[in-house]
């Protein structure tokens, strides 16, 4: 998971994507090469790799992509009201 998240986040300096960079480099993960890379401000960023779509993101997000937050729904709607980032 976090070397398709390295793939999106690669060229961004949003804080976040520079956490998940510097945690890919410190474990020597090869990163994958992503195309088509949208940031989708407020909500976060979507891409391909291999031809295959990913998205990372608010929980606004995956409900606009028609995903099933699952058991995740809860604890990231409460860090989203105290103002956290939940991606």
């Amino acid at each position: 998971m976090l070397r398709f998240a390295a793939a999106l986040q690669r060229t961004s300096s949003y804080p976040l994507a520079v956490a998940i960079m510097n945690n890919v480099r410190d474990k020597r993960l090869p990163v994958p090469e992503s195309q088509e890379v949208a940031a989708l401000p407020g909500r976060g960023v979507e891409g391909l790799e291999r031809g295959q779509k990913l998205a990372l993101g608010s929980t606004r997000l995956l409900q606009g992509l028609g995903l099933d937050e699952g058991s995740a729904r809860h604890a990231a709607r409460r860090l989203e009201s105290e103002g956290e980032t939940v991606s």
